[in-house]
């Protein structure tokens, strides 16, 4: 369920269930579904001093509470213990400081918690343990640090999402408008458009919200604009589109209405060419990242399309791979990489650095039969997995099970392989949830976020 609060023109807040997000705005910046701007800030043009909260996550009873900071001034913020976080519900029933290590079960520390300097730039990690959990309602979260500069975000706790409300099934076997052969991955852009990668087409194709065909592009071949089983499609916040041209070891640039913009055909500083590109993921900044396959590696680049940095290496490590294939990229730019031959999903920074992981082989909730693809709801912060067990999970971003689909609609789900989220639609409190299939189905089920 996502409700928005708004207050003044300053904060805007999203929340799902008991997990919170909110994005901070100034009122000459608009709210774009990717627009993150500086948090309310005092002093801050004197002493040089400039922080805002990215966003926050609660668990599900509301005992614990993990804020993400950024720094975002020409200052380093030093000592981190120093920050002062305090909680109040708006109803004013309830209202805490919350302290730097605190008392017994209320306090924050820092993740790590050796953590001390603050760099500019950087972003910070809190962990809030509270004495008593919160109740539904709607609170404010303020942090300031020790010279007066603070920021803040309202979020509301509600109750369980709804249960699934609605279906569609599209799509068969064939060439023509709407039909596939072997469709390998989707994309949803903010205003609910499905962009399939229909890999022996050699094509994408664009669907409405309602999934009726709207157009496709690419032919069979090596020219700009065309296709050779493309594996990969992913969109950015202005529409445009990026493929993974498989065959042709490349990526691609489209429009939203699919004429060609730009392609990239090598990594590494040498230019060393792509091997087997399969799937491509844009950040919030407009830069993006590829999965190249046989490589073993995911390659970064910047809003230009300059190479920035590349990360992995063949293996069962944390940070390697083994055959990976799907990428998604959060609202705060964190990785996720669907480690198909390792059947689980690893978690990194921006930059790269391992995070976590989770899953293992196995049919149980949270393991994987070869996990295809990955998506983040970048509202929820939720990521979904198309696994091999012919189903689609849910998890936290932590990596915590959180449900599981083997059916949409009237459908079995079987192989399951592209898996994308849409926007609410409409006022149904609902977001549509869409998948491919290996008999070249395009499905979709609602769910409540």
């Amino acid at each position: 369920m996502d409700k928005a609060i708004v207050t003044g023109l300053l904060i805007i807040a999203s929340v799902v269930a008991a997990t919170i997000m909110a994005v901070t705005i100034s009122p000459s910046i608009s709210a774009g579904s990717r627009s993150v701007s500086s948090s309310s800030i005092s002093l801050a043009g004197r002493i040089q001093t400039d922080i805002e909260i990215v966003s926050a996550e609660a668990d599900d009873v509301g005992q614990t509470i993990d804020v993400w900071l950024k720094n975002t001034g020409a200052s380093n913020i030093k000592p981190v213990s120093a920050l002062d976080v305090i909680l109040r519900s708006v109803d004013g029933r309830r209202g805490e400081y919350v302290s730097h290590g605190g008392t017994p079960g209320n306090g924050w520390v820092a993740v790590p918690a050796s953590r001390v300097v603050w760099n500019r730039g950087e972003m910070l990690r809190i962990h809030i343990t509270l004495a008593d959990p919160l109740s539904l309602g709607t609170y404010r979260l303020s942090a300031t640090t020790s010279n007066g500069v603070s920021a803040s975000l309202m979020f509301e706790m509600i109750g369980d999402p709804p249960p699934p409300v609605c279906s569609l099934e599209t799509g068969s076997s064939g060439s023509g408008d709407g039909q596939f052969t072997t469709p390998s991955d989707l994309a949803v852009d903010a205003s609910g458009h499905v962009y399939v990668a229909d890999t022996f087409n050699h094509r994408i194709q664009k669907f409405t919200p309602q999934g009726v065909f709207e157009l496709k592009f690419g032919l069979q071949g090596a020219s700009d604009g065309q296709l050779d089983s493309p594996l990969g499609v992913s969109v950015d916040g202005q529409g445009n589109i990026y493929v993974a041209d498989t065959g042709n070891k490349r990526i691609q640039k489209f429009d939203s209405t699919g004429v060609y913009q730009g392609k990239w055909e090598h990594w590494g500083l040498n230019a060393q060419p792509f091997l087997r590109p399969v799937a491509v993921a844009v950040d919030s900044n407009g830069g993006f990242y590829v999965s190249d396959q046989s490589n073993s590696r995911i390659s970064r680049y910047d809003a230009s399309g300059n190479y920035q940095n590349t990360f992995g290496g063949k293996g069962s490590s944390d940070g390697q791979f083994m055959s990976q294939l799907g990428i998604a990229v959060d609202r705060v730019d964190n990785v996720y990489v669907a480690d198909v031959h390792n059947s689980r999903i690893q978690k990194f920074d921006a930059s790269g650095k391992f995070l976590t992981k989770w899953g293992r082989q196995g049919f149980g909730d949270g393991e994987f039969n070869h996990p295809f693809r990955v998506v983040v709801n970048h509202k929820s912060g939720n990521v979904y997995v198309s696994d091999g067990n012919h189903r689609v999970q849910k998890f936290d971003s932590s990596g915590r099970f959180v449900d599981k689909w083997n059916r949409f609609g009237n459908d079995w789900l079987v192989r399951p392989y592209g898996v994308g989220v849409g926007p609410v639609i409409g006022n149904s409190e609902t977001r549509p949830v869409w998948v491919t299939t290996f008999y070249d189905r395009l499905l979709q089920a609602c769910v409540g976020e």
